[in-house]
């Protein structure tokens, strides 16, 4: 079963869902949304304002749920992928990374305004750091490391960030600058949803800046552990990659990784570029894309204006941030690029040199590597699934970094949540129903104690009468009883000594200790004795009764021995018992 990887493709800033490409190590489908057409004649997308998003979010998740069973990758997806349509990356002045603070900070200052000290820059207007973004449907996260993710506690999030900021070299935590991603993801959650009702697992959700990261940044999947020579093959934690990918549908986008985690983010449109959607689309969606229709211009133009713009954004960011790039990688398709003559207002188009050139002046002592393929976003997408096929752990969330991918929407509650919720509910209720069957038995336990507790009070008042009257009226009935009780244990005439025990078996131990007898019991207690011998003959059992008989110190009464026959012996059985007290 090989790995798939979705790639979201939205238009309209990122509020419309344009299509799906599904993208495996070795196979690729792709699916366009019946919101969107192609102009012919100019190659353009352009939306259907009857439309209906959620239908289109549905026929999406159809479609992704029938290619994964046909292509053998059961029911889940290991990344969504969010194209960089619509998304913004800014830096703030914050005091913390909760989800809510960030979201709030960029919900206040979006679509025009006075900037108020979330942004600094005293009277900027903040549309200027986040331009139309639509309120209430972005997913807003800090770029940084260290933050326990995995629980929405404040106080992990708050000493998270604190440690991440003593790393950073930042030190007052209520004034620290933090780098935020804005993505509009209204489609990907309605999507989501969709793929939630029809069992389709999601693993993790991130955009094109994170797939990037993952894949063209050589210290992600750099291993930490020592090898056999105690050496560890780890790039420091300061160093950082830039990723720049030329998109042949007129869009450079670009970033910066460290250590596989987006640290800042960027595009810009380009001149030219092909046309993604194409031919018509039946069966409301659920057919795949076909080739990308012809224009006439099938060219992307990268002009050192654009290249200058880029720059003088890497410039503001490595101020912000504290660090520079110490290695670039252009993903770019160099056969599509527009080469023109340089103009005075840079409009000139660059082949790959140029732009390596370029990024050379920005970047004197940086390594440049420079990727050609006719589909960039589609060659980061495949090496992006066989990085889950072969390293899942460096290319999944790791908790504590939020430049890993947006985890408002990986941690976005689904059916297994709201049937917990739902289940958490009823146990609730029953619960309350069994206290209430218990507070019902517990009070009809009550009456029942009450009532015994007065035919005990009656039952005591009849004892206390048939003892003695005056205990009714005495203030303390028990004392006085006790009282009553001691005085008559001390009447009682004292206890009779016990018997001669010892001195009985004494002198009876020197009866029977003749070697003729042999002795079967002997018992002496305060009620009595008795003993059994076994003698040889007759004779030696009428001594022995004789004997008995004329006992000296013995303080038992004996009674006639008796003789019975035993095999060849005879047993001599004897009791005896003490007299009675004098006076008793």
């Amino acid at each position: 079963m090989s790995t798939r990887v979705v790639h979201l493709e939205r238009t309209d800033r990122g509020a419309v869902l344009a299509g799906l490409r599904l993208v495996g190590p070795r196979s690729e489908e792709s699916w366009v949304s019946p919101l969107v057409s192609v102009d012919d004649s100019e190659g353009i997308d352009r939306l259907d304002p009857a439309g209906d998003a959620k239908s289109t979010a549905r026929s999406a998740a159809e479609w992704l749920k029938s290619s994964l069973r046909s292509g053998g990758g059961g029911k889940r997806i290991e990344r969504l992928v969010l194209d960089a349509d619509g998304a913004v990356c800014s830096w703030v002045t914050a005091s913390g990374v909760e989800p809510k603070l960030v979201r709030a900070l960029v919900d206040q200052h979006s679509g025009g305004g006075d900037s108020d000290g979330g942004f600094d820059g005293g009277g900027e207007q903040s549309h200027g750091r986040f331009p139309d973004l639509p309120r209430g449907e972005i997913s807003a996260q800090a770029l940084v490391e260290g933050v326990e993710t995995s629980s929405d506690s404040p106080k992990s999030m708050v000493a998270g960030f604190r440690k991440s900021l003593e790393k950073s070299g930042q030190d007052d935590p209520d004034q620290a600058r933090l780098a935020v991603m804005a993505v509009p993801d209204a489609p990907a959650r309605m999507l989501i949803d969709e793929l939630d009702r029809s069992g389709v697992q999601i693993g993790s959700v991130g955009t094109i800046f994170h797939a990037a990261a993952s894949v063209w940044d050589a210290s992600a999947r750099r291993s930490t552990a020592p090898t056999e020579d105690g050496v560890i093959d780890a790039e420091p934690a300061s160093e950082c990659t830039a990723i720049i990918i030329v998109e042949p549908d007129g869009r450079l986008t670009w970033c910066w990784s460290i250590r596989g985690g987006v640290a800042t983010s960027g595009s810009a449109r380009l001149a030219g570029g092909i046309a993604r959607a194409g031919g018509p689309v039946k069966e409301e969606g659920l057919q795949r894309r076909t080739d990308p229709v012809e224009v006439e211009s099938p060219s992307v133009r990268v002009t050192s204006g654009v290249l200058a713009r880029v720059s003088t954004e890497w410039l503001a960011w490595s101020s912000q941030l504290g660090l520079a790039p110490t290695k670039a990688v252009v993903v770019a398709p160099c056969s599509a690029l527009e080469v023109g003559p340089p103009e005075a207002n840079g409009s000139g188009g660059l082949d790959a040199p140029g732009i390596a050139a370029a990024l050379r002046r920005v970047l004197p002592d940086a390594t440049i590597d420079v990727v050609d393929d006719d589909d960039p976003v589609g060659l980061t997408l495949r090496r992006l699934a066989e990085l889950h096929d072969d390293h899942a752990p460096v290319v999944a969330e790791e908790p504590g970094n939020l430049r890993k991918g947006l985890t408002a929407l990986t941690r976005r509650p689904g059916r297994a949540h709201k049937a917990m919720y739902q289940w958490s509910a009823a146990a609730l209720i029953a619960a309350c129903v069994a206290l209430g069957a218990i507070a019902i038995w517990l009070r009809g336990a009550a009456q029942s104690y009450e009532s015994q507790a007065v035919t005990l009070k009656n039952s005591r008042t009849s004892l206390l009468e048939s003892v003695d009257q005056t205990l009714l009226r005495s203030p303390f009935p028990v004392r006085d009883l006790e009282r009553q009780v001691n005085e008559a244990r001390n009447a009682k005439p004292p206890i009779e000594p016990s018997p001669p025990v010892i001195a009985e078996l004494d002198t009876l131990s020197l009866l029977l200790g003749s070697d003729e007898y042999k002795l079967g019991s002997l018992s002496v207690n305060r009620l009595g004795g008795s003993f059994n011998v076994t003698v040889p003959d007759i004779g030696a059992a009428e001594d022995l009764r004789e004997a008995l008989r004329d006992i000296y110190g013995s303080g038992l009464i004996w009674s006639d021995p008796s003789i019975t026959e035993s095999g060849q012996n005879l047993t001599v059985r004897a009791q005896g018992y003490w007299p009675e007290p004098e006076g008793g």
